[in-house]
């Protein structure tokens, strides 16, 4: 695996103070997220940091203690950023996003996007529809409505800009987001998860019609009840997918193993998939945690969801 040793500098870490006598001020993240972000192990030399003149200075007595903390809280667990994801009680967002990613062919990702309104907020109107714009390097991949079930394109390897216009039913603008997706190179991926796509049956009818569908519709929101029911579909890919031994876990707040939850190959190439009534479960914050994994490499996707009653 690759490593690259860093200066308390180079790593973020921004000091005040003098020599041998140094505090932390602040830290900026980037570097090491770069750094993860391209499968590079960073190896940070923990007791440096860098003042505003360009001076590197040392933080005394229990400074690499102190920078472990410091990184630490600028670059939160994976899933800490997970249940960030879930959108509070008292938001006034409209509508709930979901976007997944899968292989596509010649070196392209597919890109889907669903939505769901949220419930009614008072003072604002309902979502009733939503516009979406993608964007590669200007390129436009996508403009228009998305209908009822989402809809998909696919994108080369590069960064979407994907801008969300959120309507009332009188196609009046109440709402717009704005969010960047990195696209994979697929071709050159070892192995990777494409996004769970998670589907809610609030019957035993509709889960046994939400089994038997070809083509899995995602739920975009991540807030449940305990009498619906969960299936989870996921993939593996990459050269060195076939061999890849694909597990899930049930998450708790503290980022706790609470269970393990059986995942079931759909048939081969087919995929992955995991049911989850519920009903089992209490009232809380969960993540469901779905690893891939060889003897040379790991890799996860989270899923977080809220049970409310």
């Amino acid at each position: 695996m690759a490593a690259r040793s860093l200066r308390g500098g180079e790593a973020g870490v921004w000091a005040g103070g003098g020599f041998c006598g140094g505090r932390i001020e602040d830290v900026d993240p980037q570097p090491l997220r770069a750094l993860l972000a391209a499968g590079v192990v960073p190896v940070v030399s923990g007791f440096q940091g860098v003042r505003e003149d360009g001076e590197t200075l040392t933080l005394g007595r229990g400074g690499s203690d102190t920078s472990a903390v410091a990184l630490a809280a600028a670059l939160p667990s994976p899933v800490a950023k997970a249940f960030k994801e879930l959108t509070p009680d008292n938001s006034r967002r409209p509508a709930e996003f979901w976007v997944g990613l899968a292989p596509g062919t010649d070196n392209t990702a597919k890109v889907n996007l669903v939505w769901t309104p949220r419930p009614g907020i008072e003072g604002r109107a309902a979502a009733g529809g939503v516009l979406a714009s993608a964007k590669n390097a200007g390129a436009t991949l996508f403009e228009g409505p998305v209908k009822e079930g989402g809809i998909s394109f696919v994108s080369p390897p590069g960064t979407v800009q994907l801008d969300l216009t959120i309507q009332d039913s009188s196609g009046d603008m109440i709402d717009r987001e704005q969010r960047t997706i990195t696209i994979p190179d697929v071709q050159k991926t070892t192995l990777a998860l494409t996004t769970p796509i998670l589907s809610r049956a609030r019957s035993s009818a509709e889960f046994r019609s939400m089994s038997s569908a070809p083509e899995p519709v995602a739920f975009a929101g991540r807030d449940f009840i305990r009498s619906d029911r969960l299936l989870v579909r996921v993939a593996a890919y990459g050269s060195a997918s076939t061999d890849a031994e694909v597990t899930a876990q049930l998450v708790g707040p503290r980022g706790t193993t609470l269970a393990e939850l059986p995942i079931h190959a759909e048939g081969e190439g087919a995929g992955f998939r995991l049911d989850l009534p519920l009903s089992s479960l209490a009232t809380g914050e969960f993540i469901i945690a779905i690893a891939a994994r060889t003897p040379a490499e790991r890799v996860e996707a989270l899923v977080p969801l809220r049970i409310s009653r």
